[in-house]
Protein backbone atom coordinates (compact mmCIF):
# COMPACT_ATOMS: atom_id res chain seq x y z
CA UNK A 1 0.00 0.00 0.00
CA UNK A 2 2.80 2.41 0.94
CA UNK A 3 4.65 1.61 -2.30
CA UNK A 4 1.62 2.37 -4.49
CA UNK A 5 0.99 5.62 -2.60
CA UNK A 6 4.64 6.59 -3.05
CA UNK A 7 4.38 6.01 -6.83
CA UNK A 8 1.21 8.12 -6.99
CA UNK A 9 2.90 10.96 -5.09
CA UNK A 10 5.95 10.77 -7.34
CA UNK A 11 3.78 11.00 -10.49
CA UNK A 12 1.86 13.91 -8.99
CA UNK A 13 5.06 15.78 -8.14
CA UNK A 14 6.42 15.10 -11.63
CA UNK A 15 3.24 16.47 -13.17
CA UNK A 16 3.40 19.58 -11.01
CA UNK A 17 7.05 20.09 -11.90
CA UNK A 18 6.34 19.86 -15.65
CA UNK A 19 3.43 22.23 -15.32
CA UNK A 20 5.67 24.73 -13.54
CA UNK A 21 8.30 24.56 -16.32
CA UNK A 22 5.82 24.84 -19.21
CA UNK A 23 3.77 27.67 -17.74
CA UNK A 24 5.03 31.06 -19.04
CA UNK A 25 2.24 33.38 -18.03
CA UNK A 26 -0.38 33.72 -15.38
CA UNK A 27 -2.98 32.69 -17.95
CA UNK A 28 -1.14 29.47 -18.75
CA UNK A 29 -1.05 28.57 -15.03
CA UNK A 30 -4.71 29.29 -14.76
CA UNK A 31 -5.51 26.75 -17.50
CA UNK A 32 -3.99 23.87 -15.49
CA UNK A 33 -4.37 24.86 -11.81
CA UNK A 34 -6.85 26.69 -9.67
CA UNK A 35 -4.83 29.65 -8.42
CA UNK A 36 -7.60 31.19 -6.33
CA UNK A 37 -6.41 31.75 -2.80
CA UNK A 38 -2.66 31.76 -3.61
CA UNK A 39 -0.57 34.70 -2.50
CA UNK A 40 -0.05 37.09 -5.39
CA UNK A 41 3.67 37.42 -4.73
CA UNK A 42 4.09 33.63 -4.93
CA UNK A 43 2.44 33.57 -8.31
CA UNK A 44 4.65 36.41 -9.52
CA UNK A 45 7.76 34.29 -8.96
CA UNK A 46 8.83 34.39 -5.28
CA UNK A 47 10.56 31.15 -4.29
CA UNK A 48 9.32 29.27 -1.19
CA UNK A 49 11.34 30.04 1.92
CA UNK A 50 11.85 27.56 4.83
CA UNK A 51 12.53 29.02 8.28
CA UNK A 52 15.55 26.81 9.10
CA UNK A 53 17.65 24.21 7.31
CA UNK A 54 17.94 21.93 10.36
CA UNK A 55 16.62 21.63 13.90
CA UNK A 56 16.82 19.24 16.86
CA UNK A 57 13.85 18.20 18.99
CA UNK A 58 14.19 16.28 22.29
CA UNK A 59 11.15 14.55 23.76
CA UNK A 60 10.41 12.01 26.50
CA UNK A 61 9.24 8.55 25.56
CA UNK A 62 5.41 8.17 25.43
CA UNK A 63 4.94 11.94 25.11
CA UNK A 64 3.94 14.00 22.03
CA UNK A 65 6.57 15.47 19.71
CA UNK A 66 6.00 18.35 17.28
CA UNK A 67 8.52 18.65 14.45
CA UNK A 68 8.35 22.26 13.18
CA UNK A 69 8.39 23.28 9.52
CA UNK A 70 7.41 26.83 8.49
CA UNK A 71 7.32 27.77 4.78
CA UNK A 72 6.69 31.24 3.35
CA UNK A 73 5.61 31.95 -0.26
CA UNK A 74 4.63 28.32 -0.93
CA UNK A 75 2.39 29.24 -3.85
CA UNK A 76 1.68 26.33 -6.19
CA UNK A 77 4.22 24.02 -4.59
CA UNK A 78 3.50 21.04 -2.35
CA UNK A 79 4.88 19.89 1.03
CA UNK A 80 6.03 16.34 1.73
CA UNK A 81 7.23 14.84 5.06
CA UNK A 82 9.70 11.92 4.92
CA UNK A 83 10.50 9.60 7.84
CA UNK A 84 13.83 8.29 9.16
CA UNK A 85 13.90 5.72 6.33
CA UNK A 86 13.25 8.44 3.72
CA UNK A 87 9.72 7.14 3.08
CA UNK A 88 6.69 9.48 2.76
CA UNK A 89 4.65 10.20 5.88
CA UNK A 90 2.32 12.90 4.55
CA UNK A 91 1.49 14.78 1.36
CA UNK A 92 0.11 18.24 1.99
CA UNK A 93 -2.16 17.74 5.01
CA UNK A 94 -2.98 14.10 4.24
CA UNK A 95 -1.30 11.20 6.04
CA UNK A 96 -0.15 8.47 3.62
CA UNK A 97 0.87 5.82 6.19
CA UNK A 98 -1.24 3.57 8.40
CA UNK A 99 0.23 4.84 11.68
CA UNK A 100 -2.41 7.18 13.15
CA UNK A 101 0.10 8.64 15.62
CA UNK A 102 1.41 10.87 12.82
CA UNK A 103 -0.46 13.96 11.61
CA UNK A 104 0.19 17.40 10.08
CA UNK A 105 -0.94 20.33 12.20
CA UNK A 106 -1.22 23.89 10.90
CA UNK A 107 -1.49 26.74 13.38
CA UNK A 108 -1.10 29.25 10.52
CA UNK A 109 -0.92 29.27 6.72
CA UNK A 110 2.87 28.92 6.78
CA UNK A 111 2.99 26.06 9.34
CA UNK A 112 3.40 22.46 8.18
CA UNK A 113 4.36 20.87 11.49
CA UNK A 114 4.51 17.09 11.91
CA UNK A 115 3.00 15.80 15.16
CA UNK A 116 3.90 12.37 16.60
CA UNK A 117 1.80 11.15 19.53
CA UNK A 118 2.94 8.50 22.04
CA UNK A 119 6.55 8.67 20.86
CA UNK A 120 8.47 5.38 20.80
CA UNK A 121 12.20 4.78 20.94
CA UNK A 122 12.17 3.55 17.33
CA UNK A 123 10.79 6.93 16.21
CA UNK A 124 14.18 8.51 16.90
CA UNK A 125 16.07 9.72 13.83
CA UNK A 126 16.15 12.39 11.09
CA UNK A 127 12.88 13.57 9.48
CA UNK A 128 12.69 15.72 6.36
CA UNK A 129 10.19 18.44 5.40
CA UNK A 130 10.46 18.88 1.57
CA UNK A 131 9.01 21.25 -1.04
CA UNK A 132 8.84 20.17 -4.70
CA UNK A 133 10.69 23.14 -6.17
CA UNK A 134 13.35 22.71 -8.87
CA UNK A 135 15.68 21.80 -7.31
CA UNK A 136 13.70 20.68 -4.21
CA UNK A 137 14.29 22.48 -0.92
CA UNK A 138 14.01 20.75 2.45
CA UNK A 139 14.53 21.04 6.18
CA UNK A 140 15.85 18.24 8.42
CA UNK A 141 14.59 17.72 11.97
CA UNK A 142 16.58 15.44 14.29
CA UNK A 143 14.33 13.73 16.86
CA UNK A 144 15.92 12.46 20.10
CA UNK A 145 13.80 10.27 22.39
CA UNK A 146 14.78 10.23 26.08
CA UNK A 147 13.74 7.51 28.53
CA UNK A 148 14.76 6.61 32.10
CA UNK A 149 17.32 3.88 32.80
CA UNK A 150 16.36 0.26 33.27
CA UNK A 151 18.41 -2.74 34.36
CA UNK A 152 17.85 -6.10 32.68
CA UNK A 153 17.84 -9.06 35.07
CA UNK A 154 19.66 -11.56 32.89
CA UNK A 155 21.70 -13.29 35.63
CA UNK A 156 21.29 -14.56 39.19
CA UNK A 157 20.94 -12.14 42.10
CA UNK A 158 22.15 -14.64 44.74
CA UNK A 159 25.79 -15.62 44.36
CA UNK A 160 27.61 -18.16 46.56
CA UNK A 161 31.40 -18.48 46.35
CA UNK A 162 34.25 -19.77 48.51
CA UNK A 163 37.04 -17.89 50.22
CA UNK A 164 39.84 -17.07 47.78
CA UNK A 165 37.57 -17.03 44.73
CA UNK A 166 36.98 -14.13 42.32
CA UNK A 167 33.46 -12.69 42.00
CA UNK A 168 32.25 -10.91 38.87
CA UNK A 169 28.93 -9.05 39.11
CA UNK A 170 27.38 -7.93 35.81
CA UNK A 171 24.90 -5.06 35.48
CA UNK A 172 23.12 -4.57 32.12
CA UNK A 173 21.67 -1.02 32.02
CA UNK A 174 19.89 0.78 29.17
CA UNK A 175 18.50 4.30 28.84
CA UNK A 176 18.65 7.50 26.80
CA UNK A 177 20.89 9.37 27.39
CA UNK A 178 23.35 6.60 28.18
CA UNK A 179 23.07 5.92 31.93
CA UNK A 180 25.95 6.25 34.36
CA UNK A 181 26.39 3.03 36.39
CA UNK A 182 27.84 3.04 39.92
CA UNK A 183 28.42 0.22 42.41
CA UNK A 184 28.29 0.28 46.21
CA UNK A 185 27.80 -2.01 49.15
CA UNK A 186 24.49 -1.77 50.97
CA UNK A 187 24.05 0.76 53.78
CA UNK A 188 25.59 -0.10 57.17
CA UNK A 189 27.92 -2.66 55.60
CA UNK A 190 31.64 -1.96 55.40
CA UNK A 191 33.51 -2.92 52.25
CA UNK A 192 37.07 -4.07 52.92
CA UNK A 193 37.29 -6.24 49.81
CA UNK A 194 39.70 -5.64 46.96
CA UNK A 195 37.57 -4.75 43.95
CA UNK A 196 37.62 -3.20 40.48
CA UNK A 197 34.69 -1.57 38.67
CA UNK A 198 34.75 -1.21 34.88
CA UNK A 199 32.49 -0.79 31.83
CA UNK A 200 32.53 -3.55 29.20
CA UNK A 201 30.46 -1.67 26.60
CA UNK A 202 27.69 0.93 26.39
CA UNK A 203 25.19 -1.12 28.41
CA UNK A 204 27.23 -3.53 30.56
CA UNK A 205 29.20 -2.72 33.72
CA UNK A 206 31.10 -5.18 35.90
CA UNK A 207 32.12 -5.23 39.56
CA UNK A 208 34.95 -7.68 40.22
CA UNK A 209 36.23 -8.73 43.68
CA UNK A 210 39.47 -10.67 43.98
CA UNK A 211 40.54 -13.23 46.60
CA UNK A 212 37.33 -12.81 48.57
CA UNK A 213 37.04 -13.36 52.32
CA UNK A 214 34.10 -13.70 54.67
CA UNK A 215 34.18 -9.89 55.02
CA UNK A 216 32.96 -9.71 51.42
CA UNK A 217 29.58 -11.12 52.49
CA UNK A 218 26.72 -8.72 51.91
CA UNK A 219 24.39 -6.98 49.48
CA UNK A 220 25.89 -5.03 46.57
CA UNK A 221 23.90 -2.46 44.60
CA UNK A 222 24.17 -1.54 40.92
CA UNK A 223 22.62 1.92 40.37
CA UNK A 224 21.97 3.54 36.97
CA UNK A 225 21.12 7.24 36.45
CA UNK A 226 20.86 9.48 33.37
CA UNK A 227 19.06 12.59 34.76
CA UNK A 228 15.73 11.18 33.55
CA UNK A 229 13.71 10.02 36.58
CA UNK A 230 13.33 7.53 38.04
CA UNK A 231 16.79 5.94 38.48
CA UNK A 232 17.15 2.15 38.39
CA UNK A 233 18.92 -0.20 40.77
CA UNK A 234 19.53 -3.90 41.27
CA UNK A 235 20.88 -5.80 44.28
CA UNK A 236 23.21 -8.81 44.39
CA UNK A 237 23.42 -10.93 47.54
CA UNK A 238 26.95 -12.30 47.86
CA UNK A 239 27.57 -15.24 50.22
CA UNK A 240 31.16 -16.32 50.92
CA UNK A 241 31.61 -19.79 52.40
CA UNK A 242 34.68 -21.22 54.09
CA UNK A 243 36.87 -23.06 51.62
CA UNK A 244 38.72 -25.01 54.36
CA UNK A 245 35.52 -26.56 55.65
CA UNK A 246 34.43 -27.33 52.12
CA UNK A 247 37.68 -29.20 51.43
CA UNK A 248 37.46 -31.13 54.70
CA UNK A 249 33.84 -32.22 54.23
CA UNK A 250 33.28 -32.54 50.50
CA UNK A 251 30.25 -34.78 50.90
CA UNK A 252 29.00 -33.44 54.24
CA UNK A 253 26.31 -30.80 54.74
CA UNK A 254 23.97 -29.75 57.54
CA UNK A 255 20.93 -27.50 57.31
CA UNK A 256 20.93 -24.82 60.04
CA UNK A 257 19.47 -25.53 63.47
CA UNK A 258 19.01 -22.71 65.99
CA UNK A 259 18.82 -23.18 69.78
CA UNK A 260 17.98 -20.59 72.45
CA UNK A 261 18.76 -20.93 76.14
CA UNK A 262 15.73 -18.77 76.99
CA UNK A 263 12.82 -17.62 74.90
CA UNK A 264 12.41 -14.48 77.01
CA UNK A 265 14.56 -12.27 79.23
CA UNK A 266 13.88 -9.26 81.50
CA UNK A 267 15.87 -6.06 81.89
CA UNK A 268 15.33 -2.38 82.66
CA UNK A 269 15.87 0.85 80.73
CA UNK A 270 19.43 2.13 81.07
CA UNK A 271 20.81 -1.39 81.55
CA UNK A 272 22.63 -3.79 79.27
CA UNK A 273 21.79 -7.37 78.38
CA UNK A 274 23.10 -10.10 76.10
CA UNK A 275 21.03 -12.39 73.87
CA UNK A 276 22.68 -15.67 72.87
CA UNK A 277 21.78 -18.32 70.33
CA UNK A 278 23.58 -21.49 69.28
CA UNK A 279 23.72 -22.41 65.58
CA UNK A 280 24.63 -25.82 64.19
CA UNK A 281 25.13 -25.85 60.41
CA UNK A 282 27.52 -26.71 57.62
CA UNK A 283 28.57 -24.72 55.84
CA UNK A 284 27.92 -21.58 57.90
CA UNK A 285 26.73 -18.81 55.57
CA UNK A 286 24.30 -16.18 56.85
CA UNK A 287 24.01 -15.75 60.63
CA UNK A 288 22.56 -12.58 62.13
CA UNK A 289 20.07 -10.99 64.54
CA UNK A 290 16.97 -9.10 63.41
CA UNK A 291 14.43 -6.78 65.02
CA UNK A 292 11.22 -5.64 63.36
CA UNK A 293 12.34 -7.30 60.12
CA UNK A 294 15.61 -5.33 59.93
CA UNK A 295 19.06 -6.84 60.21
CA UNK A 296 21.07 -5.65 63.23
CA UNK A 297 24.68 -4.61 62.73
CA UNK A 298 27.29 -3.61 65.31
CA UNK A 299 26.93 0.02 66.40
CA UNK A 300 27.05 2.19 69.50
CA UNK A 301 23.93 0.46 70.82
CA UNK A 302 24.50 -3.08 69.53
CA UNK A 303 27.58 -5.29 69.63
CA UNK A 304 27.63 -8.66 67.87
CA UNK A 305 30.18 -11.41 68.51
CA UNK A 306 30.56 -14.93 67.15
CA UNK A 307 32.39 -17.85 68.73
CA UNK A 308 33.21 -20.93 66.67
CA UNK A 309 33.21 -24.31 68.39
CA UNK A 310 33.81 -27.90 67.25
CA UNK A 311 31.23 -29.98 65.40
CA UNK A 312 30.04 -27.08 63.22
CA UNK A 313 28.71 -25.15 66.21
CA UNK A 314 28.68 -21.37 66.35
CA UNK A 315 27.55 -19.08 69.17
CA UNK A 316 26.05 -15.75 68.07
CA UNK A 317 25.72 -13.16 70.84
CA UNK A 318 24.03 -9.76 70.75
CA UNK A 319 24.88 -7.18 73.42
CA UNK A 320 22.20 -4.48 73.75
CA UNK A 321 22.34 -1.11 75.49
CA UNK A 322 18.71 -0.48 76.41
CA UNK A 323 18.07 3.23 75.89
CA UNK A 324 14.27 3.38 75.79
CA UNK A 325 11.12 1.28 75.76
CA UNK A 326 11.47 1.01 71.97
CA UNK A 327 14.35 -1.43 72.51
CA UNK A 328 12.07 -4.04 74.08
CA UNK A 329 10.28 -6.60 71.95
CA UNK A 330 11.08 -9.62 69.79
CA UNK A 331 14.59 -10.30 68.55
CA UNK A 332 15.15 -12.98 65.94
CA UNK A 333 18.24 -15.16 65.51
CA UNK A 334 18.54 -16.19 61.85
CA UNK A 335 20.75 -18.88 60.30
CA UNK A 336 20.75 -19.85 56.62
CA UNK A 337 22.88 -21.69 54.10
CA UNK A 338 22.28 -23.35 50.74
CA UNK A 339 20.66 -26.34 52.49
CA UNK A 340 18.00 -24.45 54.45
CA UNK A 341 17.07 -21.71 56.88
CA UNK A 342 15.90 -21.56 60.49
CA UNK A 343 15.09 -18.74 62.89
CA UNK A 344 14.11 -18.48 66.55
CA UNK A 345 12.59 -15.61 68.51
CA UNK A 346 13.66 -14.25 71.90
CA UNK A 347 11.46 -11.76 73.74
CA UNK A 348 13.13 -8.94 75.67
CA UNK A 349 10.71 -7.60 78.30
CA UNK A 350 10.94 -4.54 80.49
CA UNK A 351 11.24 -4.77 84.26
CA UNK A 352 10.11 -1.62 86.06
CA UNK A 353 10.92 -0.38 89.56
CA UNK A 354 9.09 1.90 92.02
CA UNK A 355 11.26 4.10 94.22
CA UNK A 356 9.77 5.02 97.65
CA UNK A 357 11.68 7.30 100.03
CA UNK A 358 11.29 6.16 103.68
CA UNK A 359 13.53 8.92 105.02
CA UNK A 360 16.05 11.40 103.73
CA UNK A 361 18.89 8.87 103.86
CA UNK A 362 17.32 5.60 102.76
CA UNK A 363 15.63 4.43 99.57
CA UNK A 364 13.95 1.09 99.19
CA UNK A 365 13.45 -0.42 95.73
CA UNK A 366 10.48 -2.69 95.00
CA UNK A 367 9.78 -4.36 91.65
CA UNK A 368 6.26 -3.80 90.35
CA UNK A 369 6.05 -7.35 89.03
CA UNK A 370 7.84 -10.55 89.91
CA UNK A 371 9.74 -11.64 86.78
CA UNK A 372 10.05 -15.22 85.64
CA UNK A 373 13.76 -14.77 84.99
CA UNK A 374 16.23 -11.96 85.52
CA UNK A 375 20.01 -11.82 85.43
CA UNK A 376 22.75 -9.28 84.97
CA UNK A 377 24.58 -9.80 81.67
CA UNK A 378 27.66 -11.95 81.54
CA UNK A 379 30.28 -10.81 79.07
CA UNK A 380 32.20 -14.07 78.84
CA UNK A 381 31.41 -16.25 75.82
CA UNK A 382 29.01 -19.03 76.69
CA UNK A 383 29.90 -22.60 75.82
CA UNK A 384 27.53 -24.56 73.64
CA UNK A 385 27.65 -27.43 76.13
CA UNK A 386 24.82 -25.76 78.05
CA UNK A 387 22.43 -27.53 75.69
CA UNK A 388 23.72 -30.97 76.56
CA UNK A 389 25.17 -30.80 80.13
CA UNK A 390 22.68 -31.93 82.78
CA UNK A 391 24.91 -30.78 85.65
CA UNK A 392 25.11 -27.26 84.28
CA UNK A 393 21.36 -27.25 83.75
CA UNK A 394 20.87 -28.27 87.42
CA UNK A 395 23.23 -25.53 88.61
CA UNK A 396 21.38 -22.99 86.51
CA UNK A 397 17.99 -24.11 87.89
CA UNK A 398 19.26 -24.02 91.48
CA UNK A 399 20.74 -20.55 91.03
CA UNK A 400 17.54 -19.30 89.48
CA UNK A 401 15.46 -20.70 92.35
CA UNK A 402 17.79 -19.16 94.96
CA UNK A 403 17.55 -15.78 93.26
CA UNK A 404 13.75 -15.90 93.16
CA UNK A 405 13.56 -16.80 96.88
CA UNK A 406 15.83 -13.87 97.79
CA UNK A 407 13.84 -11.52 95.59
CA UNK A 408 10.57 -12.72 97.13
CA UNK A 409 11.85 -12.08 100.66
CA UNK A 410 12.99 -8.60 99.69
CA UNK A 411 9.63 -7.83 98.06
CA UNK A 412 7.65 -8.95 101.14
CA UNK A 413 9.65 -6.85 103.64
Amino acid sequence: MILSQTIQIFLLLLCLHNNGNNAQTEGDLGDDLDINGFDEESILGYDPLIDKLSETIIVMKNQTAVLPCSIEYLGIYKVLWLDVHNLPISFEEKRVIDDSRFSVIRASDSDWNLQIRDVKTEDEGVYRCSVNTNPPISKTVQLHVKFPPSIIHNNDSDITVYEGDTIKLLCHATGQPKPNVTWRKSTNQSNSCKFKSSAINEVDSTYVMYNVTRDCDGVYLCEATNHVPPPASRSFNVIVESSMLEKSYLNYSVAPKVFLRNDQIFQGVGKETILICLIIAFPHAVNHWEKNGKRITSSEQYYIETYSEPENKLILSLKIKIKSEMDFGEYKCVAANKHGRQEKYMLLKEIKYDYHTTDSFERKRKPTALPTFYSEPSYAPMSSEFLYSKSEYDRHTLGKLSFLISLLRFWLT
